[in-house]
């Protein structure tokens, strides 16, 4: 078992952490750090949604943008929270063990939802002229986190756990 030394700042000793306790520790910070993240970016978009005027045409750039970022919110920050929380369950599958069911029915429906939506916006920007490549691409968010939501699907299992 490799093992990673740090000094003890307190006691200036030298502190062994096993390759099993920076995976656990490694899983918990990312899980941790993806419901900050959309915790965060979801109250600033409630807040943007509850600071529009009412509707009129000097304020329907004020609208627009606020679409804007809600597409940004669903295609990048949302694919990013879950992909993070994702890798953590990857990294260290004990950690979820007493979700399994529930973490594999959830990456189950993101896999779906991922490489769906992936088809369709790839569909939609060679129906409107945008080069394979660039929708390929801009779609990248979509299908990264249907595959990590595969291999979640596929390493988390219930007979091991329970």
């Amino acid at each position: 078992m490799q093992r990673i030394y740090r000094i003890n700042e307190k006691t200036r000793r030298v502190v062994c952490l096993s390759k099993v306790k920076l995976k656990r520790l490694s899983a918990i910070s990312l899980i941790v750090l993806s419901f900050f993240l959309l915790s965060y970016f979801s109250a600033e978009l409630i807040l943007v949604w509850l600071s529009l005027p009412p509707f009129s045409p000097e304020t329907e750039g004020k609208y627009a943008a606020f679409r804007l970022r809600v597409m940004s919110f669903v295609l990048w920050i949302l694919p990013l929270c879950i992909s993070l929380f994702l890798v953590g369950c990857l990294i260290f599958p004990q950690i979820s063990a007493r979700f399994s069911v529930e973490i594999r029915i959830f990456s189950l429906l993101v896999t779906v939802v991922g490489f769906v939506g992936s088809v369709i916006l790839i569909c939609l920007a060679t129906v409107n002229h945008v080069s394979f490549l660039l929708a390929f691409i801009g779609a990248s968010s979509l299908w990264i986190t249907a595959i990590l939501a595969l291999f979640a699907f596929k390493r988390l299992n219930v007979k091991e756990t329970h």
